[in-house]
């Protein structure tokens, strides 16, 4: 059975806290990729699992807590947004914030092509690390 956009993307955060890359994998679009906000200090852009794997691993060298909470999600076509509830600390200050973030998941044939986060206040995150 096909899963619609909105299910796969539930899926992918379950997966995310199970560290469950297979359901990644399964689900992912040959030209995946991650558009980070350049700003941040792991900004870029992310392409395949294997560059999806090495954002989670730079994240973690930056955050010893990186907790996001999905909220809700909205979707329309080939389109998915999630209202996510992030708790990050910073690894080396230990200081931490807690704030919004929209995601957007963008697929193509029935596969995630791209996620670019949308941070509320990305300085936030800046000061803490």
């Amino acid at each position: 059975m096909d899963l619609r956009p909105a299910e796969i993307v539930a899926e992918l955060y379950a997966a995310m806290g199970r560290a469950d890359w297979d359901a990644y994998a399964r689900h992912l679009h040959p030209d995946f990729r991650v558009v980070e906000a350049d700003c941040l200090p792991f900004g870029g852009t992310w392409r395949g699992l294997s560059g999806f794997k090495a954002l989670v691993e730079r994240v973690f060298e930056l955050f010893s807590i990186f907790e996001p909470r999905l909220v809700r999600l909205a979707s329309a076509d080939d389109a998915v947004l999630a209202w996510v509830e992030m708790r990050l600390v910073g690894r080396q200050s230990g200081k931490a914030v807690e704030m919004p973030m929209i995601e957007a998941f963008l697929f193509a044939d029935g596969k995630l092509r791209e996620i670019r986060p949308f941070y509320f206040d990305p300085e936030r995150i800046r000061a803490i690390l």
